[in-house]
């Protein structure tokens, strides 16, 4: 009688075992399943499996509407370049919409290293009389910016064609809002 309760409460824990296992193996799928979703948008490819990438021969140079810079603490901020693409075969684009690159440049006036989030830096656009906030989609989102010295990042926007009333703003700071023509 010992014997078979004993066998009982193992059977009992590797059942339970056998379920965490499982819950565990699930999360993982899960999350490798977001992963993988996630880094296919940012590494798009066409039908033939190649790489859709930023054409420069298909970027026209833009200038911001001023040479603002945003000093914020020992952190300075200004746009260095803005350019767009429009690629009607890019499967990311269509012939409705185009990329927005902003190369924004940012200066360490401190003793030590400062972060800048890039994911944080949002366009913020009229789309047919309404305002939109448009995510960046850039593959480099976090930035180490050494103490005295300068940094560039490039933010990347997938926004429609027809846009107006263009700002590139942080959600953090409410300080950092700069406005853009393109």
């Amino acid at each position: 009688m010992k014997d078979s309760v004993h066998k009982y409460n193992k059977n009992d824990l590797s059942n339970s075992s056998n379920k965490l296992m499982l819950k565990i193996f699930g999360v993982v799928i899960i999350l490798c399943i977001s992963i993988i979703g996630n880094n296919n948008i940012l590494n798009a490819k066409y039908k033939d499996n190649k790489s859709v990438e930023v054409d420069s021969s298909l970027l026209t140079n833009n200038s911001p509407i001023t040479n603002k810079v945003i000093t914020s603490g020992n952190i300075k901020y200004s746009i260095d370049n803005v350019e767009q693409q429009e690629d009607e075969n890019n499967p990311l684009l269509g012939k409705d919409l185009k990329y927005i690159i902003v190369t924004i440049k940012i200066q360490n006036g401190s003793n030590k290293v400062e972060i800048f989030d890039a994911f944080d830096m949002v366009l913020e656009a009229a789309i047919k009389n309404e305002k939109k906030v448009i995510r960046n989609i850039s593959e480099y989102t976090i930035y180490n910016v050494q103490p005295e010295t300068e940094s560039k990042a490039k933010l990347v926007y997938i926004v429609p064609k027809n846009i107006s009333d263009i700002h590139i703003k942080s959600e953090k700071n409410s300080n950092i809002d700069f406005e853009v023509e393109i």
